[in-house]
């Protein structure tokens, strides 16, 4: 959890619940079930918390189910405590049908589990939802659209060719044939970029962009703003290499003018680190923090951007940007990106 109120808040819950919990049950499955309760709660504080969630509840089916009702009921109360109860029990719901997998795909799965998630759930586990549907259910078209728009809108354009490509094959929805030219498009320009000059980077951070990319589109499909360049990193390492350094001298001198303007406006920028997605899921996780922290050092040091104007986040191999399994598509993965923030 990022915000140390609601984990409190959260934590409190769990001494609620304890005293809460039905009165006819045993005392040894209530406190089974709090002990549950507990470990949702410590999973929900870890990065992809989601998928953590989803593999707490395939090892503890019972369990969940049992705790999932009391926490609808006792999520009713007004205030802090409810809307953190509230918030555990969608993620546990959405945990609940991500791991119970269908006996049949007919599109009712894809539906549910939507509705499950609502639309308070973060970006990436909605993603993670949709990417878990269309494992289970690989011919949902409206699954693989729903997924294609939210790869579109991170610019894993990668990602959203291959899921537009499914559901065009699918449905033949007329939209998704042309954010299927927009994504091949877009990934062309990534793998065979031209030179990065000062104007781009302005354009590509801070102009909006408009909702559809310039096409008769009828859905709200958008592409987000970042700077998408290849500053890749070797395996397991985040040491920046001297060829990238050129595409950072026109990265680092144009954020220094432009941001240098907004100093008062509290305008930042984010350092997107990445990784693949073989090895460890902790390793991964430190190590794209320490590849955003390398490039921001490095932009800091050498251009006199203000180090209060850049923020780090590190996804691990969380949000990749090729769907390949092989070193190219890996190569294209390990990465950084920056995007503003306000």
């Amino acid at each position: 959890m990022k915000s140390n109120s609601v984990v409190l808040t959260l934590l409190i819950g769990v001494c609620w619940l304890q005293v809460a919990y039905g009165p006819a049950a045993a005392a040894g499955e209530k406190d089974e079930v709090n002990k549950f309760y507990t470990s949702v709660v410590d999973t929900l504080k870890r990065p992809s918390h989601l998928s953590s969630l989803v593999a707490l509840v395939e090892k503890n089916p019972g369990l969940a189910e049992k705790c999932c009702p009391v926490l609808d009921k006792k999520a009713q109360v007004p205030g802090k405590q409810g809307a953190a109860l509230r918030m555990v029990y969608d993620k546990l719901h959405v945990a609940i049908l991500l791991a119970s997998k269908p006996s049949k795909c007919d599109g009712r799965y894809f539906e549910q589990v939507v509705k499950a998630a609502g639309s308070q759930i973060e970006e990436d586990d909605r993603i993670f939802c949709l990417e878990k549907v269309v494992g289970f259910c690989p011919r949902t078209g409206p699954a693989w659209i729903a997924l294609g728009d939210l790869y579109l809108e991170q610019r894993r354009c990668g990602m959203a060719a291959a899921a537009y490509q499914k559901a065009v094959e699918l449905t033949g929805d007329g939209d998704c044939r042309k954010l299927l030219e927009e994504a091949r498009t877009c990934q062309e320009d990534y793998v065979k970029q031209k030179p990065l000059r000062y104007a781009n980077v302005l354009d590509l951070v801070f102009k909006d962009r408009k909702m559809a990319p310039e096409r008769n589109i009828h859905r709200k499909a958008r592409i987000g703003n970042s700077i998408q360049r290849q500053i890749l990193f070797d395996e397991w390492s985040y040491q920046i290499k001297e060829q990238f350094k050129p595409e950072l001298k026109v990265i680092g001198e144009a954020l220094k003018e432009e941001l240098s303007k907004n100093t008062n406006a509290g305008v930042r920028l984010l350092i997107e680190g990445h990784t693949d997605k073989r090895g460890p899921l902790d390793r991964n996780m430190q190590l794209s923090k320490d590849r955003a922290q390398a490039i921001k050092d490095h932009l800091v040091q050498n251009y006199g951007i203000d180090s209060s104007q850049l923020v780090t986040e590190g996804f691990g191999p969380t949000r990749p940007y090729s769907p390949e399994e092989n070193e190219t598509g890996w190569s294209l993965n390990r990465r950084v990106e920056f995007k503003k923030l306000n």
